[in-house]
């Protein structure tokens, strides 16, 4: 009698609190037996929190990648049978008793399923019927990777790419072992398909897929499937800026320090905040929000064309903040950050924290010395918030933080920190710079 095998499930998540409670028990009904294991890619919503209390393994594995999230997970994993699934895909009833007799097959080391989809569209019907019947190498992580530890092993996992991670997964394993085609059907969500229209996702699929078979970069593809792809339910940062022309910024601080060394002191600020926008997660869509149509050009080249850029409206700074959160929110994210872009110390841990504390807070606010905030997010869209703000006084952030009471709004406060608007701001900023810099250096004689 054979021994009874040993699975694994390992599922990579990144912002996926809506679904991963549902498939953590899916697998549990279908695979009692099996080991369960999230590789989460820093997820900035409740999914980690979801996942603790079901009492499942958790790994954070950063940066974020389902590649990379994937070989941490099955080099972890005690099974003989790892089963790669999205944290969107069911599986199917039989899964267990189909899986224990194929694998018994000494001959079967690799196989995925068939796909469904969890909504009926003709273009979507034609999919799942090209997938019972196709017997290619052009499959894909959807239709739920089933493969043995040990020839997981020896092709050395999945590529560390951002894109396309799995077919290049299964063509390795081709070269090994016949990759069989399941008899039975995952249902997986028809989400992505839904963004753009099944016909239009389809095409679009196909032609990075075309293109990467030619050639093309993986991660030049992942770039514009992620566009695309991961908007909707995710995080968006607006970056207020504005273009660095000496006369036109840091008006205050020009006063005392010329106009040239204000704009170069604004200029190093702004890359700061880019840097530490970059060190976001993928998924976190980062913009520019510009001060004026005029500028817009300018900061596009400045920043390498890597934001998308939109414009401020009109009026005072309640109504830029009103318009930027109301516009975000229209555009389907579920969270958003607005940030001034003359903070010297912001970092990404700053941003975030931002991010995270809005998981169980309706706003979180980075106050400043002078009384205001550098920093302001929401989860919510809330217009209310803005109206009658004494903006340009010490009396921003205690006026906000009275409205958000009234309007029965919870509050997350971060690290205070000081923008540069006056000589002082940047003679403190850089006394305390020079102080922890000295620091550094004594570490470095006496350690």
């Amino acid at each position: 009698m054979n021994e009874p095998l040993r699975f694994s499930v390992v599922i990579p998540t990144l912002n996926e609190e809506e679904l991963i409670g549902r498939g953590v028990q899916n697998v549990r009904t279908v695979l009692p037996d099996a080991e369960i294991i999230i590789a989460d890619g820093g997820s900035t919503d409740r999914t980690p929190d979801i996942v603790r209390k079901m009492g499942v393994c958790l790994i954070k594995v950063a940066p974020a990648g389902r590649g990379r999230q994937c070989n941490v997970g099955g080099n972890l994993a005690t099974g003989d049978i790892l089963l790669f699934l999205h944290a969107d895909t069911r599986l199917p009833g039989q899964t267990g008793e189909f899986l224990d007799s194929f694998f018994q097959n000494p001959k079967n080391n690799i196989g995925t399923f068939a796909l469904d989809f969890d909504r009926s569209h003709w273009f979507l019907r034609i999919i799942s019927w090209y997938t019972r019947r196709h017997r290619g190498r052009i499959r894909f992580g959807d239709s739920g990777i089933t493969i043995r530890k040990s020839l997981f092993k020896d092709i050395g996992g999945f590529p560390n790419q951002r894109l396309f991670e799995d077919f290049e997964l299964l063509k390795k394993a081709s070269r090994i072992s016949p990759i069989r085609r399941f008899q039975l059907s995952v249902v997986t969500s028809a989400r992505r398909f839904d963004r753009t229209g099944p016909v239009r996702q389809s095409l679009k699929n196909a032609w990075l897929t075309l293109r990467y078979m030619l050639g093309t970069p993986a991660g030049k593809l992942a770039a514009v499937y992620e566009k695309g792809n991961n908007r909707a339910g995710q995080a968006c940062v607006l970056m207020m800026c504005r273009l660095p022309i000496p006369g036109r910024v840091k008006t205050r601080l020009a006063a005392g320090l010329g106009a040239d060394q204000a704009t170069a002191i604004y200029s190093r600020c702004v890359e700061t905040l880019f840097a530490a926008v970059d060190e976001l997660q993928l998924h976190i869509e980062k913009r520019i929000y510009a001060a004026s149509a005029a500028d817009a050009p300018g900061l596009r080249r400045w920043s390498g064309h890597r934001y998308a850029v939109v414009i401020q409206p009109e009026g005072d700074l309640g109504a830029r903040l009103e318009k930027g959160f109301a516009d975000a929110f229209k555009a389907g994210f579920k969270k958003v950050i607005i940030t001034a872009s003359d903070v010297p110390a912001i970092d990404t841990a700053i941003l975030e924290q931002a991010l995270n504390g809005l998981n169980d807070s309706d706003i979180v606010i980075g106050p400043s010395p002078d009384g205001g905030y550098y920093l302001i997010g929401l989860r919510r869209d809330a217009p209310k918030l803005f109206k009658d703000i004494p903006w340009s006084s010490g009396e921003v952030l205690a006026a906000t933080s009275a409205r958000a009471k009234e309007l029965g709004m919870s509050i997350h406060r971060l690290t205070e920190l000081a923008d540069i608007d006056t000589v002082d701001d940047w003679r403190e900023f850089e006394k305390g710079l020079s102080a922890i810099q000295t620091e550094k250096t004594t570490d470095v004689v006496y350690g």
